[in-house]
């Protein structure tokens, strides 16, 4: 009979919830948009907690604990790359965060802010689920 030590039973479990435990935290103040992308994410398997409010996004983070933040970064009130900025100063989450206009400036300023990646509306469902699973899983090896 072969026996694990808890250290290999401990990161197995913890690989385990990985990839059971898929929390996304979706923030965009077009509620379309919102609707649509949560329904897509849900459907693909996540559970997606949606704020529709830059504003609230701080919160909602620290109390729904996602897996990965998903962020639109044309918002009124506070934009999604100083939303990212103080996601990032409490955490490594994985950030993606989206936009509709894609500018060089943009991008660097969203890369510099903390994000893992920047994507462009229409956001496309398999890329954007592949993505996903792939900060979640490089996430989760790294804890």
């Amino acid at each position: 009979m072969t026996r694990l030590c808890a250290a290999c039973v401990a990161d197995c479990i913890g690989l385990i919830l990985c990839v059971i435990m898929k929390k996304i935290l979706l923030v965009d103040d077009d509620l379309t948009s919102l609707d649509i992308v949560a329904l897509l994410l849900e459907k693909s398997g996540y559970e997606v907690v949606r704020v529709n409010d830059s504003r609230l996004a701080l919160d909602s983070f620290r109390e729904a604990s996602p897996d990965l933040v998903l962020i639109d970064i044309m918002m009124p009130e506070v934009s999604g790359v100083e939303v990212t900025e103080k996601i990032r100063s409490e955490s490594i989450v994985p950030i993606i965060a989206f936009t509709a206009c894609m500018e060089e400036l943009t991008h660097q300023e969203v890369i510099a802010a903390g994000a893992s990646a920047l994507v462009t509306k229409p956001l496309n469902r398999l890329s954007l689920v592949g993505m996903i699973d792939k900060y979640i899983e490089q996430c989760c090896v790294a804890r």
